[in-house]
């Protein structure tokens, strides 16, 4: 719901028995929110819809900023398209970005509240970065990739593609293991030289 003199959009938080559920920006929202937990449930037991006033906008987009967390000053939908991970690896994708070999360096989101970091080069090949581990109880210590970015320090793991076509059909089928050259641990310099030897 838009208010007269307000820029940024007002909310109805939808809550089941005081937790956080849904997010609405119109009364149109909120009902459909309603009919379908109906459906689903046969009841509207535990829920209820608080009303707020946007006095939290998002630094990014100017929506609402549902988080409690008073450092956080980006909103739900933000998040998910990855402001956060992006933000603390802001240097990085600069450096990314000026290359002549990189088209573009984006933060993807997975899934949950999983990313990883993609990299199209000029050649049309893809690189998805994300954080490189390694136990030594895991294949004899050898290194493996988990579905978040790295800490500043920690190394990345990046899977070269052919095309993102590629990358799209072994994300489809499952079938990772020879669709992909892995290239790991790599430093946040490393990570740029592999762009520039691979991006040609």
């Amino acid at each position: 719901m838009i208010i007269e003199g307000i820029d940024a959009p007002s909310v109805f938080l939808i809550k089941w028995r005081g937790v956080d559920v849904a997010t609405c920006y119109s009364v149109r929202e909120v009902e459909e929110y309603k009919r379908r937990s109906l459906e689903t449930n046969g009841n509207l037991d535990g829920i209820t819809v608080e009303y707020r006033e946007n006095t939290r906008p998002c630094s990014e987009c100017g929506a609402f900023v549902t988080s409690t967390n008073p450092e956080v000053d980006f909103c739900r939908n933000c998040f998910y398209a990855g402001v956060g991970v992006s933000r603390e690896h802001d240097a990085l994708l600069a450096s990314l970005r000026a290359l002549p070999e990189v088209d573009a360096a984006e933060v993807w989101h997975t899934g949950g509240g999983c990313f990883m970091l993609a990299i199209t080069l000029a050649n049309a090949r893809l690189l998805t970065c994300t954080v490189a581990l390694s136990d030594p109880d895991y294949r004899e210590g050898e290194w493996f990739c988990d579905a978040s970015l790295p800490d500043h320090g920690e190394p990345w793991y990046a899977f070269e593609w052919e095309s993102l076509e590629a990358h799209d059909a072994a994300t489809e089928t499952g079938e990772y293991e020879d669709a992909a050259v892995a290239h790991a641990p790599l430093s946040d310099s490393d990570l740029l030289n592999l762009c520039r030897e691979r991006g040609v």
